[in-house]
């Protein structure tokens, strides 16, 4: 029985069931396109829509609809797999949690807090504002919090 929430036809899910090397009781690991260790599926072969990571929609088609505000983990540290025995939704705090327990320090030992720690790109505050005044001096280009990159101009002598 299809629940509600797959959101792909027959003939996809199909498809997708078939990239997957399923393992009973092991990790069902994705054989096709991945960015960064994560499967990557098409949900309409024709849309030019991202593709879904494959552990949600494998989770939506045999499970339902996740939690909201919820981000999938998995339990098996395997990015591939696409077994929802194996992964577990938590609040995006919680994931913080678990991937950094005990770390209160970055690698220039800035201290990890809400202000001086960019959660989301995973990139301390402090260093990165030192980085930039380090370019502007040397005249490298740098980029500002748009992502926009700038140089600094030599003036003509």
């Amino acid at each position: 029985m299809r629940l509600k929430s797959n959101p792909l036809t027959p003939e996809r899910e199909a498809i997708f069931w078939s990239y997957v090397d399923v393992e009973p009781g092991q990790c069902w690991l994705w054989t096709r396109s991945t960015i960064q260790g994560y499967g990557q599926f098409k949900v309409d072969s024709m849309s030019r829509a991202s593709p879904a990571r494959t552990h949600t929609l494998a989770w939506r088609i045999l499970i339902g609809t996740p939690p909201p505000g919820t981000t999938p983990h998995h339990n098996c540290h395997t990015p591939a797999c696409c077994n929802p025995d194996h992964i577990e939704w938590l609040t995006a705090k919680e994931h913080r949690e678990r991937h950094r327990p005990n770390k209160a320090r970055c690698k220039n030992n800035h201290p990890i807090t809400a202000d001086t720690y960019d959660f989301k790109h995973h990139r301390c505050r402090i260093c990165m504002a030192d980085r930039t005044k380090r370019a502007r001096r040397d005249g490298r280009p740098y980029a500002n919090r748009n992502g926009q990159w700038y140089k600094k101009r030599r003036e003509a002598a």
